[in-house]
Order: C-alpha cells, then sequence, then structure tokens
C-alpha cells in the first residue's frame, strides 16, 4: 500500500480518476500501437513472398527461356521441370501482385525488408514497455480501490452498529 501511495505521489495523480484515465488512455494506446504491429508483421510477410518470388523468378529465367526457344519443348520441359515449375509459378504470382507490371528489384526489397524488421523489433520493445507501465497504473488503480474501500466502509459499519443498539 504505502508503495502505491508512493507511485502514486511520483506520477503526479491528484485524483482516482486521474488514474483511471492514464490507464485507459494507456490501454487505448496498446491496443492502438498491437494493431500497428499487426499490420506491419503482415506487410512482411507479404516482402518475404514478393522477395521469394523475385529471387525465384529471376533464378529460373534463364532457363525458361532456353525452355521457350527450345526445338523439342517436350524433352527440355522433362529435363528442367523444376526450374520451369519454379519460373512459372512465381511469374504468376508476380504478375499478380504487380498487375502494372512494374516490379520492385530484389535490392529494394532486400532494404525495405531490413528497415521493416527495425520497426518491429522497436515497435516490440514499445508494446513491451508500455505493458510493463499498463501492469504498474493497473496495480495502482487496483490497490487505491482496495485503499478507497478500506476507508469508506469503516463509517458506515460504525453507523450501522450504532442504529442496532
Amino acid at each position: 500500500m504505502a508503495n502505491t501511495i508512493i507511485y502514486v505521489q511520483e506520477h503526479g495523480f491528484d485524483t482516482q480518476s486521474d488514474l483511471k484515465n492514464t490507464l485507459l488512455a494507456a490501454k487505448q494506446e496498446l491496443k492502438e500501437m498491437q494493431t500497428q504491429f499487426a499490420q506491419h508483421r503482415s506487410n512482411l510477410r507479404t516482402l518475404n513472398d514478393q522477395i521469394r518470388y523475385t529471387g525465384q523468378y529471376y533464378a529460373n529465367k534463364e532457363v525458361y527461356s532456353q525452355f521457350s526457344n527450345a526445338k523439342y519443348k517436350g524433352k527440355y520441359r522433362k529435363e528442367h521441370a523444376k526450374e520451369i515449375q519454379k519460373y512459372e509459378e512465381a511469374r504468376d504470382w508476380l504478375r499478380s501482385f504487380y498487375q502494372d507490371g512494374k516490379m520492385t528489384s530484389l535490392k529494394t526489397l532486400t532494404l525495405q525488408k531490413e528497415k521493416l524488421q527495425q520497426q518491429i523489433a522497436s515497435e516490440e520493445e514499445a508494446i513491451s514497455s508500455l505493458k510493463e507501465k499498463l501492469k504498474d497504473l493497473d496495480t495502482a488503480d487496483q490497490n487505491v480501490d482496495a485503499i478507497l474501500q478500506m476507508q469508506i466502509p469503516e463509517p458506515v459499519k460504525s453507523k450501522t452498529k450504532d442504529l442496532e443498539r
């Protein structure tokens, strides 16, 4: 209880409603940060797919080009089925993703990924520290409620005992 009073004084909470408003604001901030974090994680998954399919496309492009120019396409397809399949898969995914036909370079995608990973790491740290702050605020709020409830019922109890006599 003493630690709660010290915490409340150190953080400048004048009223119980100040504490509760700060707690609600922190909960809302955490919710927004978690939503943004989830969006960035989703963006990272998409970016990883872009990198994978772009690399797969370029790695197998030469084999597919040779297949297109081959005199005996059936034989060449049998000999290079995996490479051709990977190229076609990557090509189809990239066409659906880049509907304007303009692909982003692997170098640019890699830089975007690094930047996004750094942002996600900093958001993880911020969420972690906000959760700690929220835990402290919640504990202080519960303790303040308990302190105030201990003080309020005592006079009420004494009045009811007087009335009973």
